[in-house]
């Protein structure tokens, strides 16, 4: 069986079936043969099915792999079955410390080699079509929990050969050792399984590569190594001194144990000395040991000198000294000291000056510690003694209770406010000399501004006492410009309520701020207006309130040829006749629609009054009322645009809106209303002869004769005619007395209607309704 093994590794040599790594060693370290037995059923005798076994790579001149070699592991089974064909595979239990390299040059590598003549080896590595078995480079746990990389069914004289390429984090010493050190390779055959293994020994033993110093100053440097830890986790700690007996050691740096090794490990050392030569190594601490570099060292440089310079500056005088000495600023404002020196500097002011601070480098007005790292620079402040003195502030013209808060800059950076009362004042004392500033800002009250005057004033201030005083006065109030323009084919007028515009000739006028200014357009005759542009639109009124300079455009068109016409009509829900009571009010006496052929703008209608009714006493109240609707009654809303009463009895009555109200093409539908009076008011007449009392015949004769005789003593024809007449007149009357009262009737008619263009009217009169009152 040796044979078997040699001649399958010969031809294996000869193929170069091995990683680049395993090349280098000319051969595997084997171990133990197990063995799978079986029953022939051709022989029905008990033979050996399959021979196994597992091994390592290693060369000659150093017989084991050491730490951080990457090399190959094998298990080999050969099937030496006289009967039947059989299926190998293998779970692989590697050394300890021993972990998988397999990458895109050190691949799993699975062959099927004859061992037998004529020889042959298949490579299934990338599982060629037809072939019996499989090979994968990424490991399944296989039956035993070990690493299953592949298997192959093969003839009698045929052996599986799989090879994994591992690195090893601990070296290997020796063939015999724990249980847990060995390789381990569990075959399982379709007869079925057997355990091969090689005893090792393994030693863990870290490395340290490209130890290195760099950044070398007068009192630090960097130091640096490639740590290679084999996923051993510890303590690093650079050790160093000024003998080989080191003597100081970093703080550890701690290692984990999840990398081969940390190519970029660097440390810091500060504090060193001058022009002095340390020794240091790296020492890798793990519970395997403790492992150290080569001792190396470095030499740091000189230590440089840096200058430090004190400036004075300032209205007054004095010195500066410096600890360790050096500066004696006085005279010696410079020196030169060690990098890295703290140097503290101390000011004392002359007399009559005092010490305002230090800049530069420092700041405040205790001592100054500079730190020598560069060249330096420090100014030192002293100012002459100050005097001091009292600035009083007083505020005026504000409306009783009221405040201003002035705001008060001054010498040495003063800036103070202060709220004062009107009609009062404050002192602020102990202020040093010089020229403050005192600002004053405008104060609202009640939406009333207020402007200080002065608004900013300088005072300068003495030994004594200086006066800032702000007196407020009211200001004046903003006025903005109103400005109309005239546009389009016609013309017209536009005035304002209230007055200052009549454009016509003046088309701008200024008006107070918040101030609401309506305006008002009428075409000429043989124009409409169509409408207002800017600040305004539509065809109504146009309100502008004065918040800002306003402009506003009213067009003027003329109107189109045949003029503009008016349709007035009754409407079908108009009023009819009834009969109401007196001390009624808003009683319904006429409905009309008007219908203009464009646009234009309704100033006044005519009415006409009759009946049997005194209509300018009786109809207190003549109302006209846009029925917006069009549903021939006054709704919730609906007020008058123009009343009036009647002067004369069946007299006419115009009735003029306050503002032109706009006309759109389509019928707009308005009601007339009146209030009744609770007492009607007779209208005059000649005396009726029902309305004489009836008397009797016997009074009537008696009366008569004495008339007559009358009229014959006073021999008077005129006397005897007007007895005679009062005698007739006395007969009518012997009728009866009449008891019934008199109704008064009411009726209101339009017969004219004025509006923007001067239409031509069409339909008029419209007829109102007939109201009966009872008197």
């Amino acid at each position: 069986m040796q044979g078997m093994r040699m001649l399958a590794l010969g031809i294996l040599l000869m193929l170069g079936l091995f990683g680049t790594n395993a090349q280098a060693a000319p051969g595997y370290v084997d171990g133990n043969f197990a063995s799978v037995r079986q029953i022939c059923a051709i022989t029905n005798l008990e033979a050996i099915a399959s021979q196994n076994f597992v091994g390592f790579y290693a060369d000659p001149s150093v017989p084991y792999p050491k730490t951080g070699d990457v090399g190959y592991v094998r298990a080999v089974g050969s099937n030496v079955s006289p009967c039947t064909n059989d299926t190998i595979g293998f779970d692989f239990f590697l050394p300890d410390g021993a972990t998988l390299a397999i990458d895109s040059t050190n691949r799993v590598r699975c062959y099927a080699i004859k061992f037998t003549t004529p020889t042959q080896v298949i490579d299934f590595t990338d599982n060629p079509a037809g072939f019996q078995g499989g090979c994968s480079q990424t490991p399944s746990t296989g039956n035993f929990g070990g690493l299953f990389f592949g298997y192959a069914v093969i003839a009698p004289g045929w052996q599986v050969d799989i090879r994994v390429p591992v690195r090893y984090n601990k070296q290997l010493l020796g063939l015999s050792g724990p249980t847990s050190h060995r390789l381990t390779a569990v075959a399982n055959t379709a007869w079925g399984t057997a355990t091969p293994f090689v005893p090792v020994t393994v030693f863990y033993q870290a490395g340290f590569q490209n130890l290195q110093s760099s950044g070398i100053s007068a009192i630090t440097a960097t130091l640096g190594v490639n740590l290679f830890s084999y996923f051993k986790g510890g303590q690093l700690y650079v050790d160093y001194g000024t003998t080989n007996a080191f003597g100081s050691s970093t703080p550890p740096a701690t290692v984990p144990n999840t990398d081969l090794n940390f190519p970029s490990v660097s440390t810091n050392l500060t504090g060193l000395s001058p022009n002095t030569t340390y020794f240091w190594r790296y020492r890798f601490v793990t519970d395997a040991g403790t492992f150290n570099s080569s001792t190396q060292t470095f030499t740091t440089s000189a230590a440089p000198t840096f200058a430090l310079t004190v400036n004075k500056n300032g209205t007054g005088s004095g010195t500066v000294t410096s600890s360790p000495s050096g500066i004696n600023c006085g005279a010696t404002c410079s020196a030169a000291f060690n990098a890295g020196a703290s140097v503290t500097l101390s000011a004392a002011a002359a007399s009559g000056s005092t010490f305002a601070g230090w800049s530069g480098a420092c700041t405040g007005t205790g001592t100054c510690t500079v730190t020598m790292n560069a060249a330096q620079t420090v100014t030192a402040t002293f100012n002459t003694a100050q005097s001091f003195g009292t600035l009083n502030l007083q505020v005026s013209g504000l409306p009783s209770g009221n405040s201003a808060t002035l705001t008060i800059t001054g010498p040495g950076g003063f800036n103070q406010q202060r709220t004062i009362l009107t009609g009062t004042g404050q002192s602020l004392s102990d202020v040093v000399t010089g020229i403050y500033t005192v600002t004053a800002p405008s104060v609202v009250v009640s939406g009333t501004t207020y402007n200080p005057n002065p608004a900013s004033q300088n005072v300068t201030v003495t030994t004594g006492s200086a006066t800032a005083s702000v007196n407020y006065t009211q200001a004046p109030a903003a006025t903005f410009a109103l400005t109309v323009s005239k546009g389009g084919t016609g013309g017209g007028t536009v005035s304002s309520s209230p007055a200052g515009i009549a454009c016509g000739a003046t088309c701008t006028a200024n008006y107070s701020s918040g101030a609401s200014v309506i305006l008002s357009a009428v075409a000429d005759a043989g124009s409409s207006f169509a409408g207002w542009g800017g600040a305004c639109s539509g065809t109504g009124t146009c309100s502008v309130t004065m918040d800002a300079a306003k402009s506003v455009t009213a067009t003027f068109n003329t109107a189109p040829a045949g003029g503009l016409t008016i349709s007035a009509a009754k409407p079908a829900n108009a009023p009819t006749d009834a009969t109401r009571n007196k001390g009624q009010s808003n009683v319904l006496m006429l409905a009309f629609t008007l219908n203009p052929s464009q646009a234009t703008q309704l100033q006044s209608i005519t009415l006409q009054a009759s009946g049997s009714g005194n209509d300018s006493l009786d109809l207190t109240a003549v109302k006209l009322i846009r029925d917006a609707n069009a549903n021939g009654q006054i709704d919730s809303g609906e007020t008058p645009i123009a009343s009036g009463t009647f002067s004369a009895d069946n007299g006419t009555l115009s009735l003029a809106l306050s503002a032109p109200l706009a006309l759109s093409t389509g019928n707009s539908q308005f009601l007339v209303a009146a209030d009744i009076a609770s007492t009607l008011a007779a209208r005059p007449a000649v005396l009726k002869a029902q309305s004489l009392p009836a008397l009797p015949t016997p009074l009537l004769l008696t009366l008569l004769s004495m008339m007559l005789l009358g009229a014959w003593r006073m021999r008077s024809l005129r006397v005897g005619f007007l007895a005679l007449a009062l005698a007739l007149a006395l007969a009518a009357c012997s009728g009866g007395q009449s008891t019934t009262p008199v109704d008064k009737t009411y009726q209101i008619n339009l017969t004219s209607v004025s509006a923007q263009g001067s239409p031509t009217l069409n339909g008029l009169p419209i007829t109102g309704a007939t109201i009966t009152v009872q008197k």
